[in-house]
């Protein structure tokens, strides 16, 4: 008679060993960390009074670009952090040396998760620009 064993839905059974498969906790923190930076988003442009900033904040995690980005198991936390942080580059709030630190280090953060995040940076430039 054969037996079955439950297993939790993470792990996958090789012949040989047991591998855990994290790509649903990435997957969550990686959503977490784009609905941050829409939220932080939000807020920054609704300080400077943008018309439509919840549209806008939500164009940045809701096109098809980073949607598709899912698919790629491997580097969606990488893209999401380097998202997260292309956004406080450019939200970041405050007259002082502080913000010129916090500026160049998660300017240059971005670059080394995700190279393309910092279009990001340059697309919410021109948002900024524009109005």
């Amino acid at each position: 008679m054969k037996t079955i064993t439950l297993r939790p839905s993470f792990v996958l059974k090789n012949h040989t060993s047991a591998h855990h498969n994290l790509f649903t906790y990435t997957t969550i923190a990686s959503c977490f960390l784009l609905a941050l930076s829409a939220l932080i988003s939000k807020k920054h442009l609704s300080i400077i009074e943008v018309p439509h900033a919840i549209f806008i904040a939500s164009l940045l995690i809701i096109n098809p670009f980073i949607l598709h980005s899912i698919l790629y198991k491997h580097d969606y936390l990488s893209m999401a952090l380097g998202f997260l942080l292309a956004v406080v580059a450019h939200t970041y709030n405050n007259n002082s040396l502080r913000r010129t630190a916090v500026i160049a280090v998660s300017g240059t953060l971005p670059l080394m998760f995700y190279q393309s995040s910092f279009n990001v940076f340059i697309g919410l430039l021109a948002v900024v620009i524009m109005d």
